[in-house]
């Protein structure tokens, strides 16, 4: 433990749920309102989605991963609302702000 904090990755829209590979050389993030699920490569810093809106059904609200099975698995407990997949997609002004 070195108790210093490092921001990875900024922007994601309300990042809920995170875990790591077996290897724990990448965090899988599911990020509930941009409706993507992400992998970020700790080794290389490199994020890229797995995931995309246009391909889920619900938010992914939560997200695990399993060691043993090397699976990660999300919780998607609500479908998506139309408007909110076209808000999915205007930039966050409130990140620009702060």
């Amino acid at each position: 433990h070195t108790d210093q904090v490092r921001v990875l990755h900024s922007g994601l829209k309300f990042a809920n749920g995170v875990g790591t590979n077996a290897q724990e050389s990448h965090l899988v993030v599911a990020e509930t309102f941009g409706q993507r699920i992400w992998k970020y490569n700790l080794v290389s810093g490199v994020m890229q989605i797995l995931v995309d809106s246009k391909d889920l059904m619900g938010y992914p609200d939560g997200l695990d991963c399993n060691h043993d099975t090397g699976k990660c698995y999300a919780v998607f407990p609500s479908s998506i609302v139309p408007i909110h997949k076209l808000l999915a997609k205007v930039p966050n002004f409130v990140d620009k702000a702060l």
